[in-house]
């Protein structure tokens, strides 16, 4: 509807500040309003706190990174689901985690991933089948501690 050319264009008006405001599409809302990042501010969870010296921060709910969006598990579970190179190292191959947290460290937005367990010994390969497409299976549990994964790590999404 917001594409024909009946639609009043207060709405569609209302659907670019939205698309840009609202769903962090190109702008992330801490350049939108500075102040709302520092009003925003909470203390470090406690698991974060190992990975950051910082005492209190404003956590994103999402984050637009080369065109993908990527959320926190709680804001969104499929954006949250991604492949990465651990440390940076595109020689190792990718590993599935999920995005508990997205800060800002010293300017630069950081994931904080939990790693996808491996699948238990007992589980049926189907992909065993077909040795040339790379597919693996994982656990649907997640582990406890926390990797910081630099969004240029991020190969992708998974499901």
């Amino acid at each position: 509807w917001l594409a024909q050319l009946d639609c009043p264009t207060a709405i569609k008006e209302c659907k670019l500040l939205f698309d840009k405001y609202i769903t962090n599409s190109g702008v992330l809302g801490s350049n939108i309003f500075p102040d709302v990042a520092e009003r925003t501010k909470q203390v470090v969870p406690t698991d974060l706190q190992l990975l950051t010296p910082q005492k209190s921060m404003a956590l994103h709910a999402c984050t637009n990174f080369c065109s993908t969006i990527f959320s926190q598990y709680a804001t969104h579970q499929g954006n949250s689901l991604i492949m990465f190179y651990p440390g940076g190292h595109q020689s190792s191959p990718p590993i599935p985690g999920c995005i508990k947290y997205i800060f800002k460290d010293n300017g630069q937005i950081l994931l904080a991933v939990q790693h996808q367990l491996p699948a238990g010994a007992d589980a049926i390969n189907s992909f065993q089948h077909y040795p040339y497409f790379p597919a693996h299976l994982y656990s649907a549990q997640m582990g406890e501690d926390l990797e910081v994964v630099h969004l240029e790590w991020v190969m992708c999404h998974y499901a």
